[in-house]
């Protein structure tokens, strides 16, 4: 299971070694601000797995004994196995980049602060509160109905990351021609990019 949270302890356990010319595997106790606690391994001692008050996604499952039956401890609690969280690999061995929901509304609100400035720069009366508005209502038009803005996607293959793209880009273009178009008010901006997102989408999938 996946999961992200933040380590609040961290403690050396023992270290293991399957012969004297073996390599050592060492063993560390792990504690979460979320509650979760269990053991990781590593070759290394001290272990940069994990870092105290660091934020990191991690894997979090009921260690297994080899005969497939749960591992407990003295007192018959399920011994919790935690791991630093690797994306999954596809076919041919590639590993799989998933887009970050934060990331991706990060990216978005920059374009429609940026899409505010270059669209107010030339207007009167422009103070800080006027471009933050301005931002908050490109902003909303950007995420609206994508997914790739509450969840993990494929970074490469998603199309949600490519219908973003493609809209972040159209707004782009109509704050351009705003000039040119008289766009004298923030619906008219979002017509005009909803027409050039439209041409932009059927230019891709010819």
């Amino acid at each position: 299971m996946k999961k992200t949270g933040v380590p609040t302890e961290i403690t050396f356990q023992r270290e293991w070694q399957a012969n004297p010319t073996g390599k050592k595997i060492f063993y560390y106790n792990i504690k979460f601000d979320n509650g979760d606690k269990g053991y990781f391994s590593t070759n290394v001692n001290p272990q940069t797995k994990f870092t105290v008050g660091q934020s990191v996604d991690y894997t979090y499952e009921q260690d297994k004994n080899k005969d497939g039956t749960d591992k407990v401890d003295r007192y018959n609690k399920p011994v919790m196995k935690v791991d630093k969280y690797k994306e999954p690999f596809v076919a041919g061995g590639a590993r799989k980049v998933m887009s970050k929901p934060h990331e991706n509304r990060s990216i978005a609100a920059s374009v429609a602060l940026e899409c505010s400035i270059d669209y107010l720069k030339d207007k009167q009366g422009i103070t800080q509160e006027v471009i933050r508005l301005m931002s908050d209502f490109l902003y909303a038009y950007l995420i609206k109905d994508n997914i790739c803005f509450v969840q993990e996607v494929d970074k490469w293959d998603s199309p949600e990351i490519q219908l973003s793209i493609q809209k972040q880009a159209a707004l782009r273009r109509a704050v351009q021609s705003s000039a040119l178009l008289d766009i004298t008010s923030k619906e008219k901006l979002i017509t005009v990019s909803d027409y050039y997102n439209e041409f932009i989408n059927k230019k891709s999938n010819m």
